[in-house]
């Protein structure tokens, strides 16, 4: 928590980086100290005049000197806030205030209390650059794409961390520029060859690197974007299942249409592009003619949970005929966020009481049809990610992505290793000293890190050079 800033004349507490509503909306940082907040009345020839300073609680008196000279309290990262007194006694003081700011209910004179910083900090770019240049570079994520993200349920899990900030903002790292070079690759390149797995320790970035390469493909008017996140929901027996004797498989309707109506959220605009290349049967005596854009194709199929089932494979089979088409640059990017959750035996049960294996799901076998390229698009590249989250066994994953050896004692998913183990692995990184650098001028910027910017070397050592770490020991104090 922050330290709290007290007014000594009507005990009121301001919190830290609140310090009332102006239109400097100023904030600040506080180190090391906890500050006092004062009245000072002092006489002229117009009479009693109050303001508010500031006086740190654990300072020396023999420091309230050079405290005074040299300041504290810093704004948005660029601005530096001093305790300023005022003795009737003295008259070579180096302000007094000024008439008609003071204030009877502890109010701070914000023109007294800004000044000039020292420390400059790096600002963020308000554009996406896709250049290896910008490695090591901060950038904020546009609103539009942001929820587009939100809607795909990409950010469900970061929403925690983007609370800190007003602006969400991400790191272009070395793997992001990796990423980038994929997709711009794909528009030569069928997804049979373009299929990647991030693996990576715990809070190493997996997601959010998925998350910049979604990114990405929203930048680019020609990308179609299948992003399935949250895969816990597909096996923890939240949703109705049924098996389809037509596919000898179990399907979960409900969570099909979520999927389907996700991506035509999210791609409507280029989905009106695109048109069926043949006449489907809904129902009898409705269907949907050849030649309608495939935004009306997944609103009527998304109508009835039933019909996103049948009708799942058929849109999937018109996008990879729209990347075919002479003269098209229809791309099509499909995400997989924690694959490790879709290794294992699920929590669903058949009739003989026994937990099903994720491949006996018409949907998640799918997604490893086009992860070992037995299914694919003629444009377009398929990212997946591990997760640690939740913590569980992925005997299966670990052989196939090369992380183990086969144990004969270990029993594995021989669908999942056929799978997976012709995917190209991406490891992920620890953050370079540069990055980290770079990460913690913005958390100073933002009023989020405590510390002074020079102290990212001791909590890189100390955190590896993990992100997710990384941020949580510059936010410790927080």
């Amino acid at each position: 928590m922050l330290p709290n800033v007290r007014s000594t004349s009507n005990v009121l507490n301001v919190r830290t980086g609140l310090l009332g509503k102006s239109k400097f909306a100023w904030r600040h940082r506080v180190c090391n100290c906890t500050y006092k907040l004062e009245q000072t009345k002092y006489r002229n020839s117009n009479g009693i005049q109050e303001f508010s300073t500031f006086q740190p609680l654990n300072k020396n008196e023999n420091d309230k000197e050079q405290y005074r000279e040299s300041g504290n309290l810093r704004s948005n990262g660029k601005k530096e806030s001093r305790s300023i007194e005022y003795d009737e006694s003295n008259k070579t003081n180096k302000k007094s205030p000024r008439q008609g700011q003071g204030s009877s209910n502890g109010s701070i004179v914000l023109d007294e209390l800004i000044s000039h910083d020292d420390q400059h900090v790096k600002e963020n770019h308000k554009t996406m650059h896709w250049s290896p240049k910008t490695e090591g570079k901060m950038y904020e994520i546009p609103n539009p794409l942001l929820e587009k993200l939100d809607a795909l349920g990409a950010i469900e899990k970061q929403k925690k961390s983007f609370s800190f900030f007003s602006n969400p903002v991400l790191l272009h790292r070395e793997v992001t520029t990796k990423l980038y070079n994929i997709l711009q690759r794909s528009k030569d390149v069928g997804s049979e060859k373009g299929r990647y797995v991030l693996d990576g320790s715990d809070g190493s970035g997996r997601s959010i690197s998925l998350l910049q390469a979604e990114i990405f493909a929203f930048s680019h008017p020609n990308y179609v974007v299948l992003g399935l996140h949250n895969c816990e929901r597909w096996v923890d027996s939240s949703s109705a299942y049924a098996y389809n004797p037509s596919s000898k498989s179990w399907v979960q309707p409900e969570l099909t249409k979520e999927f389907l109506t996700s991506v035509m959220n999210v791609n409507s605009k280029i989905l009106r592009t695109l048109s069926t290349s043949k006449n489907y049967e809904l129902v009898p005596g409705k269907s949907i003619v050849a030649g309608t854009d495939l935004h009306t194709f997944l609103r009527k199929v998304t109508s009835n949970p039933e019909l996103s089932v049948k009708f799942y494979q058929p849109f999937m089979q018109e996008l990879d005929a729209a990347t075919k088409k002479p003269g098209s640059s229809v791309n099509v990017l499909f995400i997989i966020d924690n694959l490790s959750i879709l290794s294992v035996p699920t929590k669903y049960k058949n009739p003989e009481n026994r937990n099903l294996s994720p491949c006996d799901f018409y949907f998640i076998k799918s997604l490893y049809e086009y992860l070992s390229g037995a299914r694919s698009f003629h444009r377009g590249t398929v990212f997946a990610a591990t997760s640690s989250q939740p913590r569980i066994k992925t005997p299966s994953l670990d052989v196939a992505l090369g992380k183990a050896n086969f144990d004969p004692y270990v029993p594995i998913n021989n669908s999942v290793y056929e799978s997976v183990k012709s995917v190209k692995v991406i490891p992920m990184e620890p953050y370079s000293v540069n990055e980290s650098l770079s990460v913690m001028e913005h958390l100073v910027n933002s009023n989020v890190c405590l510390e002074p910017v020079q102290s990212h070397l001791q909590n890189h050592v100390l955190s590896g050079g993990n992100p997710r770490l990384f941020f949580d020991t510059c936010t410790r104090l927080t």
